[in-house]
């Protein structure tokens, strides 16, 4: 019955306290333990003082006293046990009034009775008594810590933590314990990391140099030691916020093969490396690494905002930069801030990166075969081709701009004509052309609000065809994107007439244009027409 009590209601109850003290005489110290802290959080607890003075009663809260006094464990470590039951100490009523807010006062008792506590068990019990409580609860990095604190002198507290260590690799709580103590001697200053690690093996010394706090003063010790090359390869990157240490650890993860680590450690101070570096550190995750899979997992804000940073820093070249966003393309995105602004500097230079593209992604319209590359396996061509995919879709630069930075017609014109020749050298000139239209479909409208603007609208007028138009319209209707709507088919009417008012403003100057604008008004009439039956039947079922 006793190991069953759960609810506030039992513990409160006058004649639980007649079972607790038949129980009490035959029970195990680690009973009588328990049921003490489950007294103080229970009968003691805030909700239990604010019930019974709700319901105006104290004769159970004068029992609980009794048996919480009478069940004190005459063992130091069961006695301070519920200290270090978990991180943050649950106080009673007792020991913590509602109205007491101040939480570094708190903090500032919590603090000293943990103190005392470990002070008086290792008086007690030395080493193995501390660890016995540490491995109770879940505070051993505290346990720890407290009892640095608590062994004033260097070379005691060094004694101390060789014993734990004994010449054999911790983990676990051990471990835990040496680094709440290797934390707190370094808070005041000491350095007792190296006399521990001295004379220990490898397997034994780069544990303790794990468990140690993640800062310069490790990284030398480990340095010295001999044990950098494997520190590195191990290490969970910690929270350090030390400009020249963040460079620091980022570059020796890197050098360690974990530039994903690297990236994840840094994430938050990408600001404060310097441009070649965080290039670096991309590049070498683009090359790949042998980090297991699903651990330090890339988030595509903290990569674009990366992107960011080295397209403000102009410390890159634009060969350099294009390749990044290729490998990367699967986060960078225009809707999101960062487009593939490199990638189209490149394929405005450079036509032949476009058709080599389609070429990737496309079979060939003649049911011929391409000329046999360098044999890459079918997991690496799939990925090749799906990111040659996402590139097109995502383009969003009009190739070509003059001196001045203007789009230009005539530019325009000789980037496609390029572009047509290599596509219908690898029999792909439909698709290319679908492709070339979905590019122009970005183009921005003119001052006065027609679209394209009048460069674009020259070019098109020289060049466009069906398949062109076709990839342009495509475009064009998958821009409107998510939308909400009303009930009939107003909005695509609305749609209509904004593309039949730019089709007559360019009717008789570029027919050409103003045909596929046309085409594009008559497809938003057919969905308005039928967005209007569909609501004609919707109100008739409703009858």
């Amino acid at each position: 019955m006793i190991q069953n009590l759960q609810g506030l209601d039992e513990v409160l109850h006058p004649q639980v306290w007649d079972v607790v003290d038949c129980w009490v005489a035959d029970a195990s110290a680690e009973d009588r333990a328990w049921l003490r802290e489950k007294i103080r959080i229970t009968a003691f607890g805030r909700r239990a003082v604010k019930r019974k003075k709700k319901l105006g009663k104290g004769v159970s809260d004068d029992r609980a006293r009794q048996a919480y006094d009478a069940l004190l464990p005459s063992d130091v470590v069961l006695r301070h046990a519920w200290l270090f039951k978990q991180s943050w100490v649950e106080e009673s009523a007792d020991e913590l009034d509602d109205d007491d807010l101040d939480f570094r006062k708190r903090e500032e008792r919590i603090s000293a009775l943990r103190g005392e506590a470990v002070s008086e068990v290792f008086a007690e019990g030395g080493v193995v008594a501390v660890m016995r409580l540490a491995e109770m609860g879940q505070a051993q990095h505290n346990v720890g810590w407290f009892l640095s604190s608590s062994l004033a002198d260097a070379e005691q507290l060094k004694d101390a933590l060789k014993q734990i260590v004994n010449g054999k690799p911790i983990e676990g709580t051990k471990a835990s314990v040496v680094g709440g103590a290797l934390a707190e001697a370094r808070n005041r200053g000491l350095d007792v990391l190296s006399s521990i690690v001295a004379g220990e093996g490898a397997d034994t010394a780069v544990p303790i140099l794990l468990a140690a706090p993640f800062d310069r003063l490790t990284w030398d010790v480990a340095e010295k030691a001999g044990l950098a090359g494997r520190y590195w390869k191990e290490i969970t990157p910690g929270w350090n916020r030390t400009e020249d240490d963040i460079r620091h650890a980022v570059k020796k993860l890197v050098e360690a093969g974990r530039p994903r680590a690297a990236f994840q450690f840094a994430h938050f101070e990408l600001k404060e490396l310097q441009p070649r570096d965080l290039f670096n550190l991309l590049d070498a995750i683009r090359r790949g690494s042998d980090e297991a899979a699903g651990t330090y997992l890339l988030d595509p804000h903290d990569l674009r905002g990366a992107f960011e940073l080295l397209n403000a820093s102009g410390q890159m070249s634009t060969d350099e930069m294009a390749g990044l966003e290729f490998a990367f393309i699967d986060v960078l995105d225009d809707d999101e801030g960062v487009g593939l602004v490199n990638l189209g500097r490149q394929i405005e230079a450079h036509p032949e990166l476009f058709v080599q593209a389609v070429r990737y992604v496309y079979r060939r319209d003649d049911e011929g075969n391409d000329t046999p590359e360098l044999e890459i396996s079918e997991e690496q061509n799939s990925a090749r081709a799906n990111s040659c995919y996402r590139l097109l879709e995502r383009l969003g630069a009009i190739p070509w701009h003059d001196e001045n930075g203007e789009l230009c017609a005539e530019r325009i014109v000789n980037w496609v004509e390029q572009v047509r020749a290599g596509c219908a050298a690898v029999a792909r000139s439909g698709v290319g052309d679908s492709h070339i239209g979905q590019l122009l479909s970005h183009a921005p409208a003119a001052e006065d609000g027609v679209w394209p603007c009048m460069p674009v609208r020259d070019a098109l007028e020289q060049v466009a065809n069906e398949d062109l138009g076709r990839g342009l319209q495509i475009a064009k209707r998958n821009s409107r994107g998510a939308h909400w709507r009303g009930e009939g088919g107003a909005q695509e009417r609305a749609i209509a007439a904004k593309y039949a008012g730019w089709a007559k403003a360019m009717e008789y100057t570029h027919p050409r244009v103003a045909a596929i604008l046309h085409e594009l008004e008559l497809s938003y009439l057919h969905e308005a027409e039928w967005e209007d039956n569909e609501a004609k039947i919707m109100r008739r079922m409703r009858y």
